[in-house]
């Protein structure tokens, strides 16, 4: 896996299916699909919820089939953020 760097750009998932949309710009300008990752879950019991707001940058983790995972949210401030 490859660990990258982005920026949300939808946290919306209608779908209910755990999916985010970012943008990584070594990966070209068009928003991608992220599947979100959490430290617990037990299913139809919950887990722990946090999704990163739009505009918001994260690390994300790119298998070698190209699916892309959310791994954490940057906490920076903005003059040392690079998006």
């Amino acid at each position: 896996m490859n660990i990258i760097k982005g920026t949300i750009i939808s946290n919306r998932d209608g779908s209910k299916q755990g999916r985010l949309h970012a943008i990584f710009p070594e990966l070209g300008e068009e928003a991608m699909e992220v599947v979100y990752t959490s430290p617990f879950y037990m299913l139809n019991q919950g887990g722990v919820l946090a999704l990163p707001e739009d505009g918001t940058n994260i690390l994300a983790a790119r298998d070698q089939g190209g699916k892309i995972y959310y791994m954490s949210t940057i906490v920076d401030r903005p003059e040392n953020s690079q998006k």
